[in-house]
């Protein structure tokens, strides 16, 4: 019984940014991967390579448990209802849009 709060102890220790730093640089990781500056994807920039970029962070971001809010200010002071429909959107391609399935899927293996 100790060993296991022991881990819940931990879990609760642990700072609440450990998984935002790491979404954090995946995002940053996956722009230059695909050969974007950050300025870029934050930028107003409504390109569709640049827009479905935003949009697989966004869901990436969702799924990370990050708040639309969050979501919106970090990808360049975005509204919330854009950040809410960025993910919607990604949910949609991913179940429909075989490029962008691939596309997706090639962010989350970066």
């Amino acid at each position: 019984m100790s060993e296991h709060l022991w881990l819940m102890v931990g879990a609760i220790d642990r700072p609440r940014t450990f998984g935002r730093e790491a979404a954090i640089r995946k995002c940053h990781r996956a722009a230059e991967r695909w050969g974007y500056q950050w300025s870029k994807v934050v930028s107003k920039d409504r390109h569709r390579d640049v827009v479905e970029a935003r949009q697989i962070m966004m869901k990436h971001l969702r799924d990370s448990k990050w708040t639309f809010s969050e979501i919106g200010e970090f990808l360049g002071g975005r509204d919330h209802a854009t950040a809410m429909y960025g993910s919607r959107q990604a949910e949609h391609l991913i179940d429909y849009d075989k490029a962008f399935r691939a596309r997706y899927y090639e962010f989350q293996n970066a």
